[in-house]
């Protein structure tokens, strides 16, 4: 017989240390896939083009930060813009401005798609996705999932980040 997975309360999983990190989804753990060079980059990058948006007061740039997307749902993005006005110093629990993913190798998209539904659910406008190894980006919203090609310029708001500065 099959056994089912241990249900964790949310108060066990915010008492509990995850090396590596792990969200949470209704009782469920979810491994954050082990970080490469190549996504670590990739993510200090996006971090660094944007930064120029928080000098501008438009946002809070945070990476790994922990997302009460919802009661049961705690997710990390690997890049997130907050709200300005941001005053949480825990786990955050205002939707954020736009959720960033940088995929590893044994990330599975169908995941990071589901994490993107939840953000939306939970109030966050967009999510961008990016592939460091094959240089590919999508933005997931409204509209659905979208692919850009590598001169386009990716767009949330007044936030903006152009793949070419990205790649070169």
């Amino acid at each position: 017989m099959a056994s089912s997975p241990a249900v964790l309360s949310l108060d066990e999983y915010f008492e509990a240390t995850y090396e590596p990190e792990c969200e949470y989804i209704d009782g469920e753990l979810f491994q954050k896939a082990l970080g490469t060079n190549d996504h670590a980059r990739l993510q200090f990058r996006i971090a660094r083009l944007l930064y120029r948006y928080e000098e501008a007061g438009l946002c809070q740039i945070a990476t790994e930060q922990s997302l009460r997307v919802r009661e049961g749902a705690v997710l990390i993005p690997d890049v997130c813009l907050l709200r300005p006005d941001n005053d949480e110093r825990g786990v955050v629990s205002r939707p954020a401005l736009l959720c960033i993913e940088v995929l590893s190798p044994s990330d599975r998209f169908t995941y990071t798609v589901r994490k993107c539904k939840e953000y939306l659910r939970w109030g966050v406008p967009a999510c961008w996705i990016f592939d460091p190894i094959e240089k590919e980006a999508w933005i997931y919203d409204a509209e659905g999932l979208r692919a850009f090609g590598a001169e386009s310029v990716l767009r949330q708001g007044e936030i903006e980040l152009r793949l070419t500065e990205l790649w070169p």
